[in-house]
């Protein structure tokens, strides 16, 4: 294709947004469509092709499948909600049926496999900015897409995006001088009944908003906002980043981690003493104040009454490195003590770096998580003391009654093991020396 039919398919020279972590690719995409008469823009990963997309338009966003933190296809679901007149081409080494056709239904226009030939990739982006325009010539309305609207007529301004999750996006915004988080319902079209994810959404804010607690990130508001199209709830904003990017720049001391482990064990007791199971108890849901102080947040998945029922029918929610193994199976009920394997989970990878239970496959990570003993904190080279080794395997027992049975308790045990009351010296220590031997690998 040359600049020429370039110019025939939209009648002007195409705006297309190249996502791709390879720079090599990148580059690769970017100088083809670019000898094909395009404008072409590129980002690195899903949250600054995400920046992008809420304040830019685009013909086309072509985006790898496999990202850093945010696959292509997640980009493309939040895509679709911020700008709905984007064609989207998602590209990968190796799709998966069920994949390709989930992402047609949702309205992706191709699925691009590798490898790809500069003529393969010119025929393919042609045919979605065509079908594109064949859209947007039977659309009747032209109304002005992205957040920046509805956050203009709810009072705030847009900053920047925060995160990206499966059914949500976060924002930062301002008003008055003062930033806060807003989290914003993505509309997904096939991917789950609208109506039930709006009703799980907003109960979230509703569930946060009575929690009162130093812990727990605060729900300011949340509604639907002006034309009942807009569900949001807005949130204090906490400026010192996850407990996962801190993890991963292994930048916190041990005292600073025993910090965050009491904290998010007293938040954890609010929560539970409400009533309420978090469900999804991970890193990503953490947030450091920029004093190091820990929050527990995003409530999306929490259920009220103290029980979770799978009907093994719902998609899977929550996290599953992370899930205990009454979660993981399909039909188990789970209460508080799911939480505490899930904290058990955290800590480890907060101590260790790892995490204790890691495979790519669903049906594999669940055999590991209900049956396979986590390798010892020592066997990855961690110098980790016994008590807190016993307090580690606690957290995570198979079964539910083995465990801690309240964060209140772990807390307990750890400010013990701070102020020297718990040594591997007495008698609990030499019975814990034999407990450790039986959960470790």
């Amino acid at each position: 294709m040359t600049e020429q039919r370039a110019t025939q398919v939209l009648g002007a020279s195409a705006r297309i947004l190249v996502v791709e972590d390879d720079p090599l690719m990148r580059t690769f995409f970017v100088e083809a469509l670019s000898s094909e008469g395009y404008e072409v823009e590129e980002a690195e990963d899903g949250l600054s092709a995400s920046n992008r997309l809420v304040k830019e338009s685009y013909d086309l966003v072509l985006s790898d499948v496999n990202l850093p933190g945010l696959s292509g296809v997640e980009l493309f679901r939040q895509s679709s909600t911020w700008s709905n007149e984007a064609a989207m081409v998602l590209i990968t080494g190796a799709p998966r049926v069920e994949d390709a056709v989930a992402t047609i239904k949702e309205g992706a226009c191709d699925y691009l496999t590798k490898p790809i030939t500069v003529d393969k990739l010119a025929d393919c982006v042609a045919d979605a900015l065509a079908a594109r325009q064949t859209q947007a010539a039977a659309s009747s309305q032209a109304e002005e897409s992205g957040p920046e609207r509805h956050l203009h007529r709810l009072g705030y301004r847009f900053i920047r995006t925060l995160g990206l999750g499966a059914f949500s996006t976060v924002f930062l915004v301002e008003r008055g001088g003062t930033q806060y988080a807003m989290k914003i319902l993505q509309k997904l079209g096939h991917i789950t009944p609208y109506s039930d994810l709006l009703v799980r959404f907003l109960h979230e804010g509703e569930i946060v908003s009575g929690l009162d607690h130093h812990g727990i990130v605060k729900v300011l508001e949340c509604g639907i906002g002006p034309g009942y199209d807009f569900p949001f709830i807005l949130m204090e904003y906490v400026d010192g980043g996850t407990l996962a990017r801190h993890i991963q720049q292994d930048s916190l001391t041990l005292e600073e981690k025993l910090d965050v482990i009491s904290e998010i064990c007293d938040a954890l007791s609010v929560v539970h003493e409400n009533g309420i199971l978090h469900q999804d108890v991970k890193p990503s849901n953490v947030l450091l104040t920029a004093d190091g102080r820990a929050k527990v947040t995003d409530f999306g998945i929490s259920r009220l009454g103290g029980l979770w029922q799978s009907d093994g029918d719902g998609p899977l929610m929550g996290s599953p490195a992370y899930m205990a193994p009454e979660r993981a199976g399909s039909d188990e009920t789970a209460d508080q003590r799911a939480d505490i394997f899930s904290l058990g989970v955290l800590c480890y990878e907060l101590l260790t770096g790892q995490l204790p239970f890691a495979e790519k496959r669903w049906g594999s990570m669940r055999r590991q998580i209900a049956r396979r003993r986590p390798l010892a904190p020592r066997r990855l080279g961690m110098v980790i003391e016994p008590p807190l080794e016993q307090i580690l395997a606690r957290m995570l027992q198979k079964m539910p009654s083995d465990r801690y049975q309240s964060a209140a308790d772990i807390r307990a045990d750890v400010e013990r093991f701070r102020s020297g009351q718990w040594t591997e010296c007495g008698p609990e220590g030499q019975a814990g020396q034999e407990f450790l031997r039986r959960l470790w690998r």
